[in-house]
């Protein structure tokens, strides 16, 4: 099969760094080449030399980039090579409706009419209800999976040859990621597109490749058909990447403990007005759920299932309308916000968002100890170095900003943070959702040993079922406000009741090592 994009020792270098050392790519027209990697491993910067949009200052160098057979690929951007990028909220201009978003693309590269018909066609095909009325609507309007497949529409505007897609379902829980892929093979075979699709995530790579190329530091370390690749792996950082996927654990059995975290009835409704109208949204209804001294409890469900609405209310960051929730055997509404934040502490989604990316690491560690405790300044600073022990990081790390560490870094700093205080209850909100899989197995495995070596309890929230499978004791799984299911977790997917729970199962995308059995945790 001939190749659609041929790329022979791209090199891009920013001042006297080189960040990608000499790749090869071939994709071929109907053809899906995974290329996957880590954070860092030149994914992404590969994809914007293609493009001819790499960072200003990065000089790209390549013996042959061509497309076809005879342009540069990025004389052709936006017609016959399109992207779609990870973060479609920052890749659509939030002042502009959808419909002058696409129509602008096709302008562009189309002469004469056809711009409003194409954009109404494909945002049917790519399964958005009600296209008339979405053409209308800003991006803030929509939620991320339909932003996500607006890109999509963008992107073949012009019926492109090739598509990038660049981390495309990152941030999407896991139904709607499996119907995002779905369309993009159906869209491939309907069209006969090529695709580079990049990710950090095997098991896309597994659903919707023919072959992969495996990115380590800037350099391709291994290349094949995907199935070959994944089932025997033959670079050792392939093999460590596919030895850090969750896998099912079997919950050591537990002694009956009693309740260090309870909630019962809980309801919130979130009201506003609009021209003289009220609009009331129920983002929870109804919710209970009991957490034992010692243990981990998964919440599962779709984007906007009230996950992080729960999440706020157990933490104190929101109040419930409706219920109560107790915490070591207190009501938490007769508890200060200081009271109750020395009994539960958070650790957030984006570590780098809930940092203070001006202060350093010891004085973001510090500030709990100086409102919590009455530690004089020489203990604290004792303390900020056992609390940065505990997580794994060096004492040097209290001097540095929070750009200068990694993303798993930067999470084990907020677990670290939420440490400080001794919390008897940590609630984790996503924690691993944007980390790659070696990075999200070393915080796992960090949370397992906080909860064996301080007896912690948690509350570990994710849209990412492996993962929950993998460390958590229960699960609780919710759908639209409401838990429609609930149990301890190797019966929940061993026995999903509830359609909605065999519908999150049936979308976990693993793979499968051979004869390999069940571990117990």
């Amino acid at each position: 099969m001939s190749a659609l994009l041929s790329l022979r020792n791209l090199t891009v270098t920013i001042g006297d760094i080189e960040i990608v050392h000499g790749i090869d790519l071939d994709v071929a027209r109907g053809e899906t080449l995974a290329l996957v990697g880590e954070s860092g491993s030149g994914k992404s910067m590969t994809a914007l030399a293609l493009m001819g949009i790499p960072p200003r200052g990065a000089v790209v160098h390549a013996d042959e980039m061509t497309f076809a057979g005879d342009k540069p690929p990025a004389v052709l951007r936006g017609d016959r090579l399109a992207m779609v990028f990870q973060e479609p909220m920052t890749a659509l201009n939030p002042v502009f409706t959808i419909a002058d978003q696409l129509m602008s693309v096709y302008r562009h590269h189309r002469s004469g009419g056809g711009a409003r018909t194409r954009a109404l066609h494909l945002l049917d095909r790519v399964g958005l209800p009600d296209s008339t009325g979405l053409m209308a609507k800003y991006p803030h309007q929509l939620s991320g999976g339909q932003r996500q497949r607006v890109l999509i529409a963008m992107a073949l505007m012009c019926e492109p040859d090739l598509l990038i897609a660049d981390e495309p379902t990152t941030a999407l829980d896991v139904t709607t990621q499996v119907k995002l892929l779905d369309l993009l093979a159906g869209l491939q075979a309907e069209l006969g597109l090529g695709m580079l699709f990049i990710t950090h995530d095997l098991g896309v790579v597994a659903r919707v490749s023919q072959r992969v190329s495996v990115m380590e530091q800037g350099c391709i370390v291994e290349t094949g058909e995907t199935g070959k690749v994944l089932r025997a792996p033959a670079h050792a950082y392939t093999q460590k990447l596919i030895a850090s996927l969750p896998q099912p654990v079997i919950p050591a059995p537990r002694a009956a403990a009693e309740p260090v975290l309870e909630a019962r009835g809980i309801g919130r409704v979130y009201r506003s007005s609009r021209w003289g109208k009220s609009h009331d949204f129920r983002a929870l209804s109804d919710v209970s759920l009991t957490l034992e001294e010692g243990e981990i409890l998964g919440v599962v469900g779709e984007s906007g299932c009230g996950k992080s609405t729960l999440a706020r209310i157990l933490i104190g960051l929101d109040r419930p309308d409706e219920g109560n929730m107790r915490v070591a055997g207190q009501a938490a509404n007769a508890l200060s916000q200081k009271a109750l934040a020395k009994l539960v502490q958070p650790v957030f989604q984006d570590p780098f968002g809930s940092l203070n990316p001006r202060w350093t690491i010891g004085r973001i560690l510090d500030l709990p100890l100086r409102l919590h405790t009455d530690l004089s300044k020489t203990d604290r600073a004792a303390r900020v170095v056992d609390l940065l022990t505990s997580v794994g990081l060096p004492k040097s790390s209290a001097a540095v900003l929070p750009r200068a560490l990694s993303g798993g870094q930067r999470q084990r700093v907020a677990i670290a943070r939420a440490l400080a205080v001794e919390p008897r209850v940590i609630v984790c909100d996503e924690p691993t959702s944007a980390l790659d899989v070696s990075v999200q197995a070393t915080i796992l495995a960090l949370l397992r040993d906080l909860r064996l070596d301080r007896g912690l309890s948690l509350v570990f929230i994710s849209h990412d079922l492996a993962v929950i499978e993998n460390l958590c004791d229960r699960v609780l799984v919710m759908h639209q406000g409401r838990v429609v299911e609930e149990g301890a977790a190797d019966r929940i997917f061993a026995d999903p009741r509830h359609a909605h729970t065999r519908a999150l199962k049936d979308a976990i995308l693993r793979i499968e090592p051979a004869d390999a059995p069940m571990k117990e945790g």
